[in-house]
């Protein structure tokens, strides 16, 4: 991966999810004769991340099967077999969805603005909300700029990505089909 060593905890370098859920979906489409595109994606699940410890390459493989609901359900599991052979191989599960795959566009449900709604929250809520432990881009990520509206149903908050800072290294504006505000 291009960015695996701008992606690291502790100098450990960790496969982005992004890249791992692009790859399920690669598989998922291969899976289903390469046509098409991904409608939906669902149970998306990280059980434990792909690091690479000392550096030493990952042997990866990645599944995909139908299931009864028409789904292709994908995981990626690396595969570890110890030095000498006495030790038995270890599978570890890395992440796992289910894709639908299909031609038509998917139907877009109509969102409404809920009426907005004050209230009061502690002066701290954005350290709560980014944790520099378990953030490994942190400042990047820092997007959601105002807590705007709170009742039993929604949070509404206001994002603003700002551009102009080195995101990958050697990378200002880098081309996303997705915005990061968005992901945040």
């Amino acid at each position: 991966d291009l960015f695996i060593f701008d992606h690291a905890r502790k100098s450990v370098p960790i496969f982005l999810g992004a890249t791992d859920l692009k790859t399920m979906a690669k598989a998922a489409l291969e899976y289903s004769g390469a046509k098409g595109r991904v409608l939906e994606v669902n149970d998306f699940k990280i059980p434990y991340g792909i690091k690479l410890l000392k550096n030493r390459p990952k042997h990866i493989e990645i599944y995909a099967e139908k299931n009864a609901d028409g789904l292709i359900e994908t995981e990626i599991h690396s595969v570890f077999t110890p030095p000498g052979g006495k030790a038995p191989v270890q599978d570890t599960l890395h992440y796992q969805g289910k894709f639908k795959i299909g031609t038509a566009s998917p139907v877009l449900d109509e969102v409404s603005v809920p009426v907005l709604s004050e209230f009061n929250v502690d002066a701290q809520w954005q350290e709560q909300i980014y944790q520099p432990d378990r953030l490994f881009m942190d400042g990047l990520f820092r997007s959601v700029e105002k807590l705007a509206s709170l009742d039993e149903d929604s949070l509404v908050t206001v994002v603003q990505w700002r551009p102009g800072r080195e995101f990958f290294k050697g990378q200002t504006y880098p081309e996303f089909a997705t915005p990061v505000v968005i992901m945040d």
